[in-house]
């Protein structure tokens, strides 16, 4: 889960409801209009996290008792292989970028992990060469994975700077760099502009839980559940 600390408690968004923010930016992207992996790319993006599920997942609790943020995970081989074994019952396109996406994420944090991501360039070039499609085309492929993945984070974080102050997003597939900033509450610009839309509206859910610390992952699930649900309305408009 994304967890942010407020005055008023701990925010949390769902990590599967970030997945899902980040196939909506991926639904938007100029870069899928008519591509033929275009239904694959926001099954991808819609996907990516499907290992992890607050409501039947332990160790969801810090050494504090307090809800533990996505960044505090560690690699754990059986989550990794269950989510690619998912996307590739979808297709081997989109076990393609789930494959780059464990190696993006999870390679640097242990030894194990690096072993592991190691594993899977057989499989991906043998899906590769079975779909005709070079490791270079799905590399640009995955970097729209990616885009999409690291906005959602800044937004679910709410790490974006007030007054106008740019952000980078990240690299897109064409190489360039993206950059988001606030033009006014709720509402943001992307330079350069991505979108096949000059404006669109997305909303986060977020759950805000004023307790600081919980005895189990138990208590906590049951507060996750009861929370009420905060919608924030975030609107994108291409600068003119």
């Amino acid at each position: 889960m994304i967890v942010t600390y407020l005055e008023e408690g701990f925010e949390a968004v769902l990590q599967r409801h970030h997945a899902r923010l980040a196939a909506t930016l991926m639904s938007k992207l100029k870069w899928i209009n008519e591509d033929p992996y275009q239904i694959d790319l926001i099954l991808a993006a819609a996907n990516h996290d499907n290992d992890y599920t607050e409501f039947r997942r332990n160790g969801l609790l810090n050494e504090l008792g307090g809800p533990r943020d996505f960044k505090m995970e560690t690699f754990n081989k059986a989550d990794c292989q269950r989510l690619l074994d998912e996307a590739y019952a979808h297709s081997r396109f989109m076990a393609i970028l789930i494959a780059h996406h464990i190696q993006f994420v999870q390679r640097d944090l242990s030894a194990a992990a690096a072993k592991y991501c190691n594993t899977l360039e057989d499989p991906k070039r043998h899906w590769c060469k079975e779909l005709g499609l070079s490791i270079a085309t799905t590399d640009r492929y995955y970097a729209m994975l990616q885009w999409c993945d690291a906005l959602s984070l800044l937004l679910c974080q709410r790490s974006i700077p007030p007054e106008g102050r740019s952000l980078e997003i990240s690299d897109g597939p064409d190489g360039v760099t993206y950059f988001i900033s606030a033009i006014e509450a709720d509402g943001y610009v992307i330079d350069p502009w991505p979108f096949s839309t000059t404006e669109f509206t997305v909303a986060i859910e977020r759950r805000l839980l004023k307790k600081l610390t919980f005895k189990n992952d138990k208590e906590l699930q049951e507060a996750l559940k009861a929370s009420a649900v905060i919608v924030q309305q975030i609107t994108f408009t291409a600068s003119t």
